[in-house]
């Protein structure tokens, strides 16, 4: 007897496969509900349902938002994803693409423009489905003063630190308090993944070519109908934040000249990636975004970047401080900013 979904590349996954992933699975750093099992000389995934109320039904959401991308072509007739291979109604088990490193490490590293343009397709393919009955999306926000009673006991003391630090760049605090409610589905919605971030995007290494000409898009739990500048935001902040994280180390965070250095490189690369990115999208589903629209949701994602990171440290560090500077940087200018991005998307349209 065999699951009723194949294993890409490898044929169908027998229960006695099924049980060895499962009984071998290991759980991944920092992701509690996610683990890992190499059987056969192939890596699978296991998702684990939340514990908390409706964790199963997230789940199956996110099987059900995951098959319909998958169902998805470019062109070319290349996929956008892998769907699971196979389910129960408390886990997923993925068969890990052969060959890849996510988006966010070639970032690091100073590369990935083409790939970004395969990223924009494969986001234009996306945004082509109108989402019609699929629920909202629920993309990331971050927490904001003023918090409610009940968030206070969920809410770290470094998270709250980091809230107290946003309160020194008023202006880019009431930016981000203008896009702090979620965007309700309506005219221009569209199928959205809703955490479209470079470390959700695995790129071919080698030979193997699968997904979208070599992308793979993971992880649709927040997926649905949306705005799609939301699925834009999610790439530049996460392009922005592994830019910053490359750089950090590098600088003296008490020294100004040297942290703003880093913010403007970072800010250069991550554009530049974003221009590219609509190089691609723009050949499949001609559309320009808002700049606005677009910074102010992409200041919002480096928010969330910098809370997550700062609860997993001990205290407020060098990395969640310098991310709130590049946001502070960006929101307190918007202009400015708008100005550097439209000269960005225009001078990577002219080559």
């Amino acid at each position: 007897m065999t699951t009723t979904l194949a294993s890409p590349g490898s044929g169908p996954l027998s229960d006695a496969d099924l049980r060895s992933v499962l009984d071998r699975a290991e759980p991944v750093p920092l992701h509690p509900r996610v683990a890992r099992a190499e059987h056969r000389g192939r890596m699978f995934v296991v998702k684990h349902a939340r514990r908390a109320g409706g964790g199963r039904d997230a789940l199956r959401h996110e099987r059900e938002a995951g098959e319909r991308a998958a169902a998805l072509r470019l062109p070319d007739g290349a996929a956008l994803c892998t769907p699971p291979v196979w389910h129960d109604p408390d886990r997923l088990v993925f068969a890990a693409p052969e060959g890849r490193t996510t988006l966010q490490d070639l970032v690091a590293e100073g590369r990935g423009a083409e790939e970004a343009r395969r990223c924009g397709a494969a986001a234009a393919a996306l945004h082509g489905d109108d989402g019609r009955g699929l629920p909202p999306a629920v993309p990331e926000r971050p927490r904001l003063f003023p918090l409610r009673v009940a968030e206070y006991a969920t809410t770290s003391d470094q998270v709250i630190a980091l809230l107290k630090q946003l309160d020194r760049h008023p202006a880019a605090r009431d930016a981000l308090a203008s896009v702090s409610e979620r965007h309700a589905p309506g005219a221009g919605s569209v199928f959205v993944h809703g955490d479209f971030k470079p470390d959700n995007i695995l790129v071919s290494t080698g030979t193997d070519t699968g997904g979208t000409d070599g992308i793979t898009v993971i992880d649709w739990e927040l997926a649905g109908r949306g705005d799609p500048h939301e699925d834009l935001a999610a790439f530049l902040a996460g392009a922005l934040s592994a830019s910053l994280q490359a750089r950090v180390h590098q600088v003296h965070q008490d020294r100004a000249a040297d942290v703003r250095a880093a913010i403007e490189g970072a800010a250069g690369q991550s554009f530049g990636l974003l221009s590219a990115m609509l190089d691609g999208y723009r050949a499949v589903r001609p559309w320009s975004p808002d700049p606005e629209r677009l910074l102010l949701l992409t200041g919002g994602r480096l928010l969330c970047r910098a809370q997550a990171l700062a609860t997993v440290g001990s205290q407020v560090g060098t990395v969640p401080t310098v991310l709130l500077r590049a946001l502070a940087a960006m929101l307190g200018d918007l202009p400015r900013a708008v100005a550097g991005l439209r000269a960005a998307l225009d001078e990577g349209g002219a080559r």
